[in-house]
């Protein structure tokens, strides 16, 4: 996150590998959680707890934290994190552990199989919603 040297594209990179690790491998995800709250908390650079933020929130989009960790993430999110991202933050955690709450298996079900597109890390750094214009071969319109 200290790494000023990055570009977007490159940021989006770092985060899909980050959010990737997490996919694959469960045991790393509170790891990856925690890491990313250690890193935003307090952070006096506005900048770098921005870049933070936003790949947790990516992270949140992808996994969910597990049962022993995900009322302190959310008591987290709801006291630190930016006014502007907080409702944010807070429904992806509260989707990603629902969708974690109805997996019956012994691993942990994530969210999605892949990380972010690059839609979702631009809506999610505009804070804003995605929208898709449909075009199909029988000349309709749709807007997603």
């Amino acid at each position: 996150m200290g790494d000023a040297h990055l570009n977007g594209a490159q940021e989006n990179m770092f985060g899909n590998y980050v959010i990737q690790r997490g996919l694959t491998a469960p045991g790393l995800r509170d790891e990856v959680l925690a890491q990313l709250a250690n890193q935003v908390w307090r952070n006096p650079n506005v900048f770098n707890a921005e870049r933070g933020w936003l790949l947790l929130l990516g992270c949140l989009c992808a996994f969910a934290p597990s049962p022993k960790m995900e009322k302190h993430m959310l008591k987290f999110v709801s006291d630190h994190a930016p006014v502007e991202t907080q409702a944010l933050l807070q429904h992806r955690l509260i989707q990603a552990n629902q969708k974690a709450q109805q997996s019956s298996g012994s691993t942990p079900e994530t969210a999605r199989t892949y990380p972010p597109t690059l839609l979702e890390w631009t809506a999610n750094r505009k804070k804003a919603s995605m929208v898709l214009q449909l075009h199909c071969f029988d000349a309709q319109r749709y807007h997603m």
